[in-house]
């Protein structure tokens, strides 16, 4: 296959190593979609407006391959607008207080995201009247310990698990069903798995050289929380690709830098979760390997 672009997006996951690997193995340009703390929700709208937005510069969508890093379903993005969420301006302050564009994303009136990279950035022009608001939540964690009340007060009464892993089913749809309308080449995978049912004790996230959740055999969520199945059905899982062995079934880039020996963490004595760039260089050589094997290019 022939592209013009490789776009890979994510979460904090997303790292630009693994997709500038893969642009280089099929030696085009590389475009990176990172989204801290960001859920599949608002990855899957940014990736979605990229898309659109070099199509509008005439770029044929036959000329891009995304590879698109689904994160945990337990992350909202909150669509907060001015004139309807009451505390919208506190929200957004506060926000900038813990971290600013890792916790909040604007939305202008063209439907187009426009950030504010600093607190002085937000005070030298007006900011937009609407925002995905981030909550970072993984696996259980309900926002108990949540900087603002706003979202301790989501999670408390309009969480479900059901709901959170359905909706994650179908953002799904939502990108292939896009992506297949207009022909871009679109593939899958995930921070890390999200597809099986974890028992209490094996929530903990990979970290440092530990796998806490061996997949392998467990059962899936949607044959848990069956108003999943619906959507689980409408997806194409032959253009997903994951990391998998006897231990692992549906596991991505953080079991993958594991189990090629190479611990998590960004060795800055702080991080202990994320990939660190030579452990992305090496997922991106697998998955650029991986399509070139759907494709039967190998």
């Amino acid at each position: 296959m022939k592209y013009k672009y490789v776009i890979g997006s994510g979460c904090s996951f997303g790292r630009e190593s693994w997709t500038k690997e893969i642009g280089k193995g099929y030696e085009c340009e590389h475009i990176t979609l990172s989204d801290a703390g960001g859920g599949n929700t608002l990855i899957i709208f940014r990736t979605i407006r990229k898309i659109q937005e070099l199509i509008k510069t005439g770029i044929d969508p036959k000329s891009i391959l995304l590879v698109n890093m689904l994160t945990d379903w337990n992350r909202k993005d909150i669509l907060i607008d001015k004139e309807y969420t009451i505390e919208y301006d506190y929200i957004v302050d506060e926000s900038y207080n813990h971290g600013g564009p890792d916790r909040l994303v604007f939305i202008n009136d063209d439907g187009d995201i426009d950030e504010r990279n600093s607190r002085e950035e937000l005070k030298e022009k007006p900011y937009p009247n609407r925002a995905f608001l981030k909550t970072g939540g993984i696996y259980l964690n309900m926002g108990d310990d949540n900087y603002l009340e706003f979202i301790r007060e989501w999670y408390k009464k309009y969480h479900s698990i059901d709901g959170m892993f359905t909706n994650t089913l179908k953002e799904v749809v939502l990108l292939q069903n896009f992506c297949n309308t207009i022909g871009v080449d679109c593939f899958f995978t995930v921070w890390q798995n999200i597809f099986h049912y974890r028992e209490k004790n094996e929530l903990t996230q990979c970290t440092l050289d530990k796998v806490y959740f061996k997949s392998r055999n467990k059962k899936l969520m949607k044959d848990v929380y069956s108003s999943s199945k619906t959507f689980w059905d409408m997806i194409d899982f032959s253009k997903f690709i994951f990391f998998e062995n006897d231990e692992m079934e549906m596991g991505g880039n953080a079991e993958f830098s594991i189990y090629n020996d190479i611990p998590l963490g960004w060795g800055d004595g702080i991080d202990t979760t994320h990939p660190n760039d030579d452990s992305n260089k090496l997922f991106g050589k697998y998955l650029k390997d991986k399509i070139k094997e759907y494709h039967n290019e190998v």
